[in-house]
């Protein structure tokens, strides 16, 4: 059983490692001269290595974390204060290595833009809103499909992100969001892509929270009548 500081440090290594692979496969395009959609294609064979060959527990999350410990299925503060900081303190140092490498191959570096606004005409409310809920689809094929479905799970976290991709709200990930934005040297607008992932992460446990009180409250109601 591995101790707290080498989870810490497997966690660190897992955001950095996820940030790099997101930064090297949104280089693509540019890198070989072709069509956008083959950074997708590059995303998708990221997320299968890093799934099965590099970290089992899946890529890094921040927003996941959170949602599992207000869900109730993380039950320790300490453990979701470190994976949560471990995987923003990776990401950030993932995101900085990416840059620079790209940079000494001579290799464009637009998939590591901050995802600030590129969208004024929507207004920040309409990103936060966006944020949130695509954050809570997240959490819920994260913590409840993917455990009992895999490749359902992992379909449909491909899928979610999607709609709000194409109206240039790509800021899902806060740790690789925060990343981006420290490796470009630009935190316009980042707190957007902060605030929004957590709060659905947030809305998605309480949620979660209510349901069982209620599942509790409706067994509890059913037996008294029984009896």
């Amino acid at each position: 059983m591995e101790a707290p500081l080498e989870k810490g440090v497997t966690e660190f290594g897992a955001g950095a490692l996820w940030a790099i692979g997101q930064a090297i496969a949104l280089a693509v395009p540019g890198a070989f001269g072709v069509h956008e959609l083959f950074a997708a294609a590059a995303l998708v064979v990221v997320v299968i290595l890093f799934q099965v060959v590099f970290y089992g527990a899946g890529a890094p999350n921040a927003a996941v974390m959170l949602a599992a410990y207000v869900s109730g299925e993380e039950k320790s503060v300490a453990a979701t204060l470190r994976m949560v900081l471990a995987t923003m303190a990776g990401a950030v140092v993932g995101a900085v290595f990416a840059r620079d490498t790209l940079l000494h191959f001579a290799l464009p570096v637009d998939g590591i833009r901050p995802p600030i606004s590129f969208f004024p005409e929507y207004g920040s409310n309409f990103v936060l809103a966006l944020e949130a809920v695509t954050s809570l689809l997240i959490c819920s094929f994260s913590l409840l499909v993917l455990p009992k479905r895999f490749f359902i799970g992992l379909a449909g976290l491909f899928i979610i992100p999607v709609p709000a991709a194409l109206l240039g709200v790509p800021g899902i990930d806060p740790a690789w969001s925060l990343g981006r934005a420290v490796a470009a040297k630009n935190f316009a607008n980042n707190s957007l892509y902060l605030l929004g992932p957590f709060g659905g992460a947030l809305a998605f446990g309480v949620a979660c929270r209510l349901g069982k009180i209620l599942k509790k409250l409706t067994k509890t109601s059913k037996k008294k009548k029984k009896n």
